[in-house]
Formats: structure tokens, C-alpha cells, sequence
């Protein structure tokens, strides 16, 4: 069974990205929210019960870069696909955040995993959207020229 695991999959892009993975019946699926307190009925309602025994939930606030370096252990460590989809578009007052989530947790995940998959090979994924080169604290006369484009 391949082992996949998904950064940002609570909800959003994430959350789509992990199902499609959890069609595939080999697939077993890590979903990932910054939440450590859910509703697991909730959030597993819309999945079969075959697909509740292929999945998991786990936690990890990754603007806290303590409690990423802490959780690490909660990888498997046959890890086959890493998705680093989790990302935060902000206004500066939350720079630290934004830099944790965005870029210093990322790489503390990925050379985990790389570390994980050495010698025997696995894949990851990065995924990074517009906001990364557009920030909304722009003004409204330069979005307006960007749509334009």
C-alpha cells in the first residue's frame, strides 16, 4: 500500500488532492490540518467506510516550527509521497506566520521525509499558488493591473 501524505488537506485544494489519492484503492492517505482538536465524524462523513480504514488525521501547527520538528515522529516512516500543500496568503502583520507556514516548515518536512524515502525512493510535490509572488497587501490599482493581464 502506498503512503501518502498531505500538508493543508483539511480543507481547500488540499483536501481535494488527498481524495483523489484515496480513489485509488492501494492509495492510504495522511490528511493534514493545522488542527489538533477536530470532529473526525465530521471531517471523514463524506467517506466510505473503506475509505475511513485508509486514512488518518494529523495535526501539526506548522506556524509553530517547535511543534513541527516535535511531530515529525507522526510520519510513517515508509513514506511514499509527500504533497506540500499548505500555505498561508497574508498581510504582513503575520510575517513570522507566513514564513513558518510557507517556507521554514516546509523544509524541515521535506528533508524529514527525504531522509525517510533515501536509499529507497519516493516523491515529493510542492505546490505553490500566485499569492506566493502576489501578495494581497498590494494596492488595488496594481491588482487590478495584474488581472488585466
Amino acid at each position: 500500500m502506498r503512503k501518502i501524505f498531505v500538508t493543508g488537506s483539511s480543507r481547500g485544494i488540499g483536501n481535494q488532492i488527498a481524495k483523489s489519492f484515496l480513489k485509488d484503492p492501494s492509495n492510504f492517505v495522511i490528511f493534514h490540518g493545522s488542527s489538533k482538536s477536530i470532529d473526525y465524524d465530521e471531517f471523514f462523513s463524506d467517506f466510505t467506510p473503506e475509505e475511513r480504514l485508509r486514512s488518518i488525521y494529523i495535526g501539526i501547527d506548522l506556524s509553530n516550527t517547535e511543534d513541527v520538528k516535535n511531530c515529525l515522529d507522526l510520519i510513517p516512516p515508509d513514506i511514499d509521497v509527500f504533497v506540500n500543500n499548505a500555505g498561508v496568503y497574508s498581510t504582513p502583520n503575520r510575517l513570522e506566520d507566513i514564513l513558518n507556514i510557507n517556507f521554514v516548515s516546509p523544509i524541515l518536512i521535506s528533508n524529514w521525509i527525504y531522509k525517510l524515502m533515501r536509499g529507497r525512493g519516493g516523491i515529493i510535490i510542492n505546490i505553490n499558488s500566485l499569492a506566493g509572488i502576489y501578495p494581497n497587501f498590494r494596492s488595488e490599482e496594481h491588482t487590478s493591473e495584474l488581472q488585466s493581464h
